[in-house]
């Protein structure tokens, strides 16, 4: 099973707002091992892009200058395509959070398809519609909780 860290708009009473809700799955990006900037242009990371081509441009020069031999200047362009791979879903997180997109759930599902099933339907069946991602009011309990070894307060 996938993991999946939902990011949405604010939620107003329009719950055509949550039409706007992204999907990031959590984990190991294989295209971004192998595309590396290729990945970060597709997903708008300019951020981690402009590092990456920082981290490139040393490394070429080094290997240029024959401070670094190529197959070291290779292995550590490798190292650094490993690390978007391990990294790129939480970049992909930060970055929504920036544009105004905060995290409001977790889900999980075989593909996306039972992601997105499952959180519109915990979403559309919480009792208040209104706000469906804000604070939960406590639940009630007919005797005050206790902590300790007493069951019941003040003995």
């Amino acid at each position: 099973m996938a993991i999946y860290a939902v990011h949405s708009a604010p939620p107003t009473s329009d719950p055509a707002n949550l039409e706007n809700a992204r999907f990031v799955k959590q984990g190991f990006s294989r295209a971004g091992l192998v595309f590396g900037p290729l990945w970060l242009v597709r997903r708008r990371l300019w951020r981690a892009l402009a590092l990456w081509a920082a981290f490139a441009i040393v490394l070429i020069a080094l290997v240029a200058v024959h401070t670094l031999s190529a197959g070291a200047g290779v292995l550590l362009l490798f190292l650094g395509d490993l690390y978007i791979g391990l990294e790129g879903a939480a970049w992909r997180s930060s970055a929504l959070v920036r544009r105004g997109f905060p995290l409001v759930d977790v889900v999980s599902g075989r593909d996306l398809q039972e992601a997105e099933r499952s959180f519109f339907a915990r979403v559309l069946a919480s009792p208040s519609a209104a706000s469906p991602f804000g604070p939960r009011p406590p639940a009630s309990s007919p005797t005050p909780q206790v902590i300790g070894l007493f069951p019941e307060p003040g003995r």
